[in-house]
Protein backbone atom coordinates (compact mmCIF):
# COMPACT_ATOMS: atom_id res chain seq x y z
CA UNK A 1 0.00 0.00 0.00
CA UNK A 2 1.12 3.75 -0.47
CA UNK A 3 1.01 3.69 3.52
CA UNK A 4 3.64 0.92 3.62
CA UNK A 5 5.88 2.38 0.76
CA UNK A 6 5.95 5.75 2.27
CA UNK A 7 7.18 4.21 6.00
CA UNK A 8 9.53 2.24 4.06
CA UNK A 9 11.19 4.79 2.39
CA UNK A 10 10.96 7.76 4.48
CA UNK A 11 8.64 9.84 1.95
CA UNK A 12 6.05 12.34 2.25
CA UNK A 13 2.63 11.24 1.44
CA UNK A 14 2.64 13.32 -2.19
CA UNK A 15 5.84 12.06 -2.80
CA UNK A 16 5.04 8.33 -2.11
CA UNK A 17 2.02 8.87 -4.65
CA UNK A 18 4.24 10.36 -7.38
CA UNK A 19 6.57 7.88 -7.03
CA UNK A 20 4.27 5.04 -7.46
CA UNK A 21 2.57 6.50 -10.16
CA UNK A 22 5.70 6.69 -11.94
CA UNK A 23 6.39 3.28 -11.43
CA UNK A 24 2.96 2.14 -12.88
CA UNK A 25 3.07 3.81 -15.65
CA UNK A 26 5.74 3.96 -18.57
CA UNK A 27 6.26 1.75 -21.06
CA UNK A 28 7.81 -0.51 -19.17
CA UNK A 29 6.26 -0.60 -16.06
CA UNK A 30 7.56 -1.64 -12.36
CA UNK A 31 4.48 -2.13 -10.83
CA UNK A 32 0.34 -3.04 -10.92
CA UNK A 33 -2.05 -1.54 -8.95
CA UNK A 34 -4.99 -3.49 -8.38
CA UNK A 35 -8.05 -2.74 -5.94
CA UNK A 36 -10.19 0.49 -5.46
CA UNK A 37 -8.70 3.64 -6.19
CA UNK A 38 -8.53 4.57 -2.67
CA UNK A 39 -7.09 1.30 -1.28
CA UNK A 40 -4.89 0.13 -3.79
CA UNK A 41 -2.22 -2.41 -3.44
CA UNK A 42 0.41 -2.97 -5.86
CA UNK A 43 2.14 -5.84 -7.34
CA UNK A 44 5.35 -6.30 -9.55
CA UNK A 45 4.54 -7.12 -13.01
CA UNK A 46 6.07 -10.42 -14.69
CA UNK A 47 10.35 -9.80 -15.34
CA UNK A 48 10.33 -7.03 -13.22
CA UNK A 49 12.37 -7.55 -9.45
CA UNK A 50 13.30 -10.97 -10.92
CA UNK A 51 10.29 -12.40 -10.74
CA UNK A 52 9.00 -15.94 -11.46
CA UNK A 53 8.22 -15.00 -15.13
CA UNK A 54 10.28 -13.18 -17.63
CA UNK A 55 8.92 -10.28 -19.96
CA UNK A 56 9.44 -11.60 -23.78
CA UNK A 57 10.77 -8.50 -25.13
CA UNK A 58 11.53 -8.15 -29.19
CA UNK A 59 14.52 -7.94 -31.07
CA UNK A 60 13.47 -4.05 -31.68
CA UNK A 61 13.28 -3.02 -28.10
CA UNK A 62 16.70 -4.67 -27.25
CA UNK A 63 18.84 -2.31 -26.01
CA UNK A 64 16.33 0.58 -25.19
CA UNK A 65 17.38 3.17 -23.04
CA UNK A 66 13.98 3.61 -21.83
CA UNK A 67 13.61 0.24 -19.36
CA UNK A 68 15.64 1.20 -15.93
CA UNK A 69 16.42 -2.75 -15.57
CA UNK A 70 18.51 -2.76 -18.90
CA UNK A 71 20.72 0.27 -17.66
CA UNK A 72 24.27 -0.73 -15.98
CA UNK A 73 26.04 1.04 -14.00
Amino acid sequence: TRREFESLCGLTRPTAVRRLKELCSGKYPLLSREGPRNSSIYFPTPGSFHTAHTRQISSDDIGEVDDPRFITR
